[in-house]
């Protein structure tokens, strides 16, 4: 309007119901077609490189991992120093290059039908102690088994720390389980605690969540052929939930690291993150590989 009648950008700003300084700055901006977020590399010189957000495309694109979480492809892409930006840029740029989460299934066999499966897992690693399955009923006596050895298997009954079993309020966390804890006469002192109670009003997401981790980010909706398979699975998904996959509490750890005595700490890849930003240059000519 300015440009072709005699009155000045503020008035026409005025017709139009918005401020000089908000004209100027969408004036100023300009859309690169290269960029994802559309960011010019003048205008924003800190922002990711062509060649990072290649490497993101790449990584969330790769077939190795595919359904496995944002926090785990960024945590792998810090500790293997193939991308170094803080966590919430990563998380953008994944979104718009199209990172997509899977849908949950069942847990069944393709010949054994639906398995009733239950986790054992260390509330401060994160970790998977143990984990058992069956076809039949998955009661107080299936879970009391499971218990036990897992303490055997740990040598729980020899520590001196106090050892408390968190669980929600179904019935096959009670009757046998109750009665085998009660007998305990070991050194630790170990007691039953149940989730949303005065007791412990949080929930249990932290064991509830691990089978959709199973079913969804591990098995990607697939099924076993038949419980023997099944069983083996499970052993596969405990190496890469241990192993392989990273929590946003750990900071970069696995849960085996914590278990194997490192500490969660948030600032681990500060400095590596400063560093990348530090050398991250505005690029004027692109050219992109194919």
């Amino acid at each position: 309007m300015a440009s072709l009648s005699k009155i000045s950008v503020a008035t026409a700003c005025k017709y139009y119901g918005i401020s000089k300084d908000w004209y100027y700055q969408e004036k100023r901006k300009i859309i690169c077609s290269l960029n994802p977020l559309k960011k010019c590399y003048k205008q924003y010189p800190n922002q990711l490189t062509i060649q990072e957000i290649i490497t993101i495309e790449q990584l969330i694109k790769d077939s190795i991992h595919f359904g496995k979480t944002k926090t785990t492809l960024y945590y792998y892409a810090l500790k293997n120093n193939l991308i170094s930006c803080g966590k919430s840029t990563f998380f953008k740029y994944t979104a718009a290059l199209g990172y997509q989460k899977i849908k949950r299934f069942k847990v069944t066999t393709i010949e054994d039908g639906i398995q009733k499966v239950a986790f054992v897992k260390d509330n401060f690693s994160k970790a998977i102690l143990h984990v058992a399955s069956t076809d039949g009923k998955a009661g107080s006596r299936f879970i009391k088994n499971l218990f036990q050895e897992t303490f055997t298997k740990y040598d729980l009954l020899n520590t001196t720390k106090p050892i408390s079993i968190l669980s929600d309020r179904g019935s096959e966390n009670k009757g046998k389980l109750l009665t085998w804890i009660n007998s305990i006469k070991a050194p630790p002192l170990v007691t039953k605690i149940t989730a949303r109670t005065k007791e412990f009003p949080f929930s249990n997401s932290m064991a509830e969540s691990t089978h959709s981790i199973y079913k969804t980010e591990f098995l990607h909706g697939k099924h076993s052929l038949n419980q023997q398979i099944h069983l083996l699975d499970l052993q596969r998904f405990i190496e890469y939930y241990n192993h392989h996959r990273y929590l946003t509490e750990l900071y970069g750890y696995t849960p085996m690291e914590i278990i194997q005595g490192k500490t969660p700490n948030k600032d681990l890849y500060k400095q590596q993150i400063q560093l990348a930003r530090k050398k991250r240059t505005i690029i004027k000519n692109l050219t992109i590989v194919v």
